[in-house]
């Protein structure tokens, strides 16, 4: 995605399921266009995608993981992963499993209405170093395909995870969110399945679904603040 990834990854990457190596991309490789670095891809060279072998790392047997659309690992706490539905939920919530799959907490996030359609969730570490989830309730099936009116707008909801117990909680934890940010596209609607912020700025990264042509690549800068209406910036076709 440019110079913005090459803050994440590093230039040239190969990335497979298991580490990234900043290894440079040969021309030839496979699924490579051999084109020399251009504007539009922020002055990197083609890279390809080096598929891993799969590794089934636990089982998620917890009756409540019915659709699990985003997971992100934590830094502050090794070994949890935070997970969430997708869409469907009575409550604002999300899980901390291990790595074993095994559900350490429920966490419900007060004072919200029922999420609509989330798909994935960003962490960030902030300046001051707290661990902050991003969810995003960006999902947009309509925009898509066509089954239903396309969303004027969409949001996502910034939480400071709570401080987890050491063994399975037997009731939900609840958490109060540090905002909620209103997003518009500054095109038109789309479907959205990925997010991420990037570290170091804190800006917000969101990646459409199309299901003809190319993707889009939007940006919320930060600081993203709550009760905000934002209208997204288009940088690049993905």
């Amino acid at each position: 995605l440019g110079a913005h990834v090459t803050e994440l990854i590093g230039p040239h990457a190969t990335v497979d399921a298991g580490a990234v190596t900043d290894a440079p991309v040969s021309a030839d490789a496979p699924g490579s266009t051999g084109d020399a670095p251009s504007d539009t891809d922020g002055g990197l060279a083609p890279c390809t995608p080096v598929a891993g072998a799969v590794e089934t790392q636990a089982a998620l047997t917890d009756a409540r993981l019915i659709e699990v659309s985003g997971i992100v690992a934590s830094r502050r706490d090794p070994g949890v992963r935070y997970v969430h539905n997708d869409s469907g939920e009575a409550v604002t919530r999300f899980f901390a499993v291990l790595t074993d799959g095994t559900t350490l907490a429920e966490i419900v996030i007060d004072g919200l209405s029922r999420p609509r359609d989330w798909e994935d969730v960003a962490i960030e570490t902030t300046g001051d170093g707290r661990e902050v989830l991003t969810f995003g309730d960006v999902g947009d099936n309509g925009a898509r395909d066509g089954s239903s009116a396309p969303r004027a707008s969409i949001s996502v909801v910034r939480v400071e995870p709570p401080t987890l117990p050491a063994t399975p909680a037997g009731a939900a934890l609840h958490v109060a969110p540090l905002g909620v940010t209103t997003l518009v596209y500054p095109d038109a609607p789309h479907d959205c399945e990925a997010i991420f912020v990037e570290p170091g700025t804190g800006d917000l990264f969101l990646i459409t679904k199309e299901d003809a042509g190319p993707a889009g690549l939007y940006r919320a800068a930060a600081p993203l603040l709550d009760g905000e209406t934002r209208t997204l910036e288009r940088l690049m076709d993905v």
